[in-house]
């Protein structure tokens, strides 16, 4: 299995909810569910998950958690430092050579 970055992620989600309309609402009105599902995973409590879809004339960045140099770490970030936060994947590929179904098992948290 190899780990899979956020943008990966981001990249799965994007393609799914641009082929389907239903996937895309059902990610907008509730995206904890839906990534857990999409990814095979269960998501701690503790963590928030929040979708925004940007309009012709509004866009939106993230910002990385970012924490300052000879800050303590919380109990959640030191637990996602002592390895729970790998996310896992392991892709299955179908369809002929051109690859048209892959299938992803993951694991987000540890």
């Amino acid at each position: 299995m190899e780990a899979m970055t956020h943008g990966e992620m981001n990249d799965v989600l994007v393609k799914f909810s641009t082929e389907s309309a239903r996937y895309r609402q059902a990610l907008l009105d509730e995206p904890k569910r839906v990534v857990a599902t999409q990814f095979g995973t269960e998501i701690p409590e503790h963590v928030d998950i929040k979708v925004l879809q940007e309009t012709p004339t509004e866009y939106y960045f993230v910002l990385p958690h970012h924490v300052e140099a000879g800050a303590e770490l919380s109990d959640a970030d030191l637990e996602q430092v002592a390895g729970g936060g790998t996310f896992v994947l392991n892709a299955k590929c179908s369809g002929g050579m051109l690859c048209t179904v892959v299938n992803v098992e993951a694991k987000l948290f540890g």
